[in-house]
């Protein structure tokens, strides 16, 4: 017992002034409601993290999470000394060891408690929420800021994933910052949110590189492209400046513009073959991407595989069948996201254009890469937090339609 209670006292210890400081300068009913949210969201997450534990035979999805947690407790055991040291992989396309650094430094620092890494996957999945929120915020009205959120919350799969010692909700989270930092800086660029950027760049490249090209491409979009232009363009400018100046002082935009050979598309054809022939829920083995017009080819099916399935033709395994409710849910607010994104495009395309393009780019370079529906049915949890925010606008816009109430005033207040 002791070793479940203290993982979770260690957490709550951490995380719940963590939510009191993310949500303190929201306006009191707002803070009082997410707060509660995220409070829930974080209780139903550690409840699943705990019972994975308690009960093995419930760990279904958990190849990749048990081993990072064997693993890093083998490289924690070599930083205090009671085991041999173990030599952490380099840097290199398939594999960026950040995440294992981080899930070592939590178990050498928290104790040697299987539960650990899932607990602290749980709050960085519910800190994820508070952003959802305050993206929401900056694009439209808080109801549906707070709708977006309770998807985040409350979604089968953001909860599932959350509950295990894997990538997703750290990323999330960090892709969450992000993307709130951009918009910040887009509307009154400061030095703070340009450091909270250039530090979510540094921690996001040391987990999946590559998602820091889908980052920067929205950064460009929002200084450059998007807004109400309440800065000048030569502020705008000067931000960038210091962003790029910052990442050449680290180090970091030399080790990123070092990558981009490995992102050409003979190497990523290579990768999503290597990912499909070695998984049962592999798809397209025989797909040549290395080219531009094969890969476009392939991009409509890509896509169908990464943001619908599995598909019912899928479903041969019981995996594949415990996903059945949430596609049910999932595929049922198509036309409810369809909506969104039209409403968001048309009243609100420079205010969106951020969000818009981080998310079309990392959804085209997932369904290039990932070869099996396992892999895009994890993964693209980063893709769906951002889609959330859209689904939200468009339940509220039809809700307005059919209460004669002018949709435009969902639009963000200025």
């Amino acid at each position: 017992m002791f070793e479940i209670v203290l993982p979770l006292l260690e957490v709550l210890g951490l995380g719940l002034p963590a939510i009191w400081l993310l949500t303190a300068n929201l306006p009191a009913n707002d803070r009082t409601q997410l707060r509660k949210l995220v409070l829930i969201g974080l209780a139903l997450r550690l409840t699943l993290a705990t019972a994975f534990v308690l009960f093995p035979s419930l760990r279904l999805f958990h190849e990749d999470a048990t081993g990072y947690e064997v693993t890093a407790a083998t490289v924690a055991r070599g930083w205090e000394g009671v085991g041999p040291p173990v030599l952490l992989p380099p840097f290199q396309w398939d594999h960026y060891p950040g995440f294992l650094v981080f899930c070592s430094a939590l178990i050498y620092l928290f104790g040697h408690c299987q539960l650990i890494l899932s607990a602290f996957s749980a709050l960085f999945g519910s800190l994820a929420i508070i952003f959802i929120y305050r993206i929401g915020a900056c694009l439209f009205q808080p109801l549906v800021a707070y709708r977006a959120a309770q998807l985040t919350a409350f979604f089968p799969s953001m909860v599932l994933w959350s509950a295990m010692a894997i990538k997703d909700p750290l990323m999330i989270f960090l892709l969450s910052v992000g993307i709130h930092a951009i918009l910040l800086l887009r509307e009154r660029p400061r030095l703070i949110d340009g450091t909270v950027l250039v530090l979510t760049i540094a921690a996001i490249w040391t987990i999946r590189f590559y998602v820091v090209y889908f980052l920067l491409a929205a950064l460009i979009s929002a200084l450059l492209f998007s807004g109400k232009q309440r800065q000048g363009f030569g502020r705008r400018l000067l931000v960038v400046g210091w962003i790029v100046g910052a990442l050449i002082a680290s180090g970091l935009l030399r080790h990123v513009s070092s990558t981009y050979d490995e992102i050409s598309l003979q190497s990523v054809s290579d990768f999503r073959h290597g990912m499909a022939i070695t998984a049962h829920s592999g798809f397209a083995h025989d797909a040549d991407l290395s080219t531009t017009g094969r890969a476009v080819t392939f991009l409509p099916y890509g896509l169908a595989m990464l943001l619908l399935g599995p598909l019912p033709w899928d479903m041969r395994s019981l995996r594949a069948v415990l996903t059945l409710p949430e596609m049910l849910l999932w595929w049922s607010l198509l036309p409810t996201l369809y909506r969104g994104l039209r409403f968001a495009l048309t009243k609100e395309s420079r205010q969106v254009l951020p969000l818009v393009v981080f998310t079309a780019t990392l959804a085209v370079g997932y369904s290039f890469s990932l070869g099996n529906v396992g892999a895009a049915f994890r993964q693209r949890g980063q893709i769906f937090v951002f889609l959330f925010l859209f689904v939200a606008l468009g339940f509220f816009v039809r809700r307005c339609q059919q209460r004669g109430i002018d949709p435009n005033l969902l639009r963000a207040s200025t």
